[in-house]
């Protein structure tokens, strides 16, 4: 249907249905490093538009290529989109060492290089890359200039069907914090009623630096 809709748009078949987040973003970085390109760039489904400080809709030629010289100058593995929400006490167009969710270009270079994305996780694959990234030193951004809109809680499939229960929420933060141990938290939200995890990633960024040190040669 999504291909008689739009004849135009070139659509890239995954090789399996249902077998969740992590599988379909290792297919894009897989699929992107065998176009021989190093970005992509990722957006929920529930986003419906990326404007910038005056509500102008912005996805254009000129905003992929602003993003594009601003990971190749930075030499950022990752840089996200603001989500709207948050946008507006943000104190620079770029800030490092953020979280990143919902709409980001990432490094398919990059996170090949530190083995992919986890399969284990159903949820929470951004966090996750994001802190394997920052843990295996490569630099992660944000960048305000334009924000991300999306319907927050939405009630049409997708990975709803998992926040609705929290007792698979509650499973996939378990295994984070199994993974990250101090370097993340876990807290119920009891306006959502539902188990949601936060990592500290000025924790990570410390944990990474120390481990570089200790690898360092000896003078």
């Amino acid at each position: 249907k999504y291909k008689l809709n739009f004849p135009n748009i070139n659509i890239h078949v995954i090789g399996g249905n249902n077998k969740g987040f992590s599988y379909v973003l290792n297919e894009i970085v897989q699929y992107t490093l065998s176009k021989g390109e190093r970005y992509f760039l990722f957006i929920d489904d529930d986003i419906w538009g990326v404007v910038d400080k005056k509500g102008h809709f912005v996805i254009t030629e000129e905003f992929l290529l602003e993003a594009q010289d601003i990971l190749n100058k930075n030499n950022y593995a990752q840089l996200g989109i603001s989500f709207e929400g948050h946008n507006w006490y943000a104190k620079n167009e770029v800030e490092e060492n953020k979280a990143i969710w919902g709409m980001g270009f990432m490094d398919a270079k990059a996170i090949n290089k530190i083995g992919g994305y986890d399969k284990n996780l159903i949820l929470f694959s951004d966090y996750d890359i994001t802190a394997q990234l920052i843990l295996n030193g490569y630099k992660v951004a944000v960048w305000n200039k334009y924000m991300f809109q999306h319907k927050m809680k939405s009630q049409e499939g997708g990975a709803m069907d998992f926040y609705r229960k929290d007792s698979l929420v509650k499973l996939q933060c378990d295994y984070l914090k199994n993974k990250y141990g101090d370097k993340c938290r876990i807290f119920f939200n009891t306006k959502h009623n539902i188990h949601e995890v936060r990592f500290y990633w000025n924790k990570l960024k410390l944990f990474s630096l120390n481990n570089k040190l200790k690898r360092l040669p000896l003078k």
